[in-house]
């Protein structure tokens, strides 16, 4: 966490994240490799302290084994709303370039939704 609000032990806060996957024998893997990175913040809106936005981004690089692939970039925009300590919703946008590393398809917009309940 880079920025914390509430002081020591507050949950509250900036998290920046990131991932690197590495799998070099592109003969067997379509990805040999991906890189991502992002920003999370709970507690964006006062009085909900519980919620989380988040931001990422993705890119992936194709097996030059396929044809026609280069690599594929994703940006991500989502906000889980924790509605009840048991249930959340979590509304979800990704834009992706390049989809499938095929310069021919178009950018894809991509709407999405998910929910969760904790038993």
């Amino acid at each position: 966490m880079v920025y914390r609000e509430g002081g020591p032990g507050s949950a509250q806060g900036l998290t920046p994240w990131a991932a690197f996957t590495l799998a070099p024998d592109d003969k067997v893997n379509t990805n040999p490799y991906t890189v991502s990175g992002g920003l999370q913040y709970r507690g964006p809106i006062p009085s909900r302290d519980d919620d989380t936005a988040s931001l990422g981004v993705y890119y992936g690089k194709f097996s030059d084994q396929l044809e026609d692939q280069n690599g594929e970039t994703v940006i991500e925009v989502d906000y889980l709303a924790q509605l009840t300590p048991w249930l959340y919703v979590m509304p979800d946008f990704q834009y992706v370039i390049r989809p499938n590393g095929d310069s021919d398809i178009d950018n894809a917009a991509v709407f999405g939704a998910e929910i969760g309940i904790d038993f």
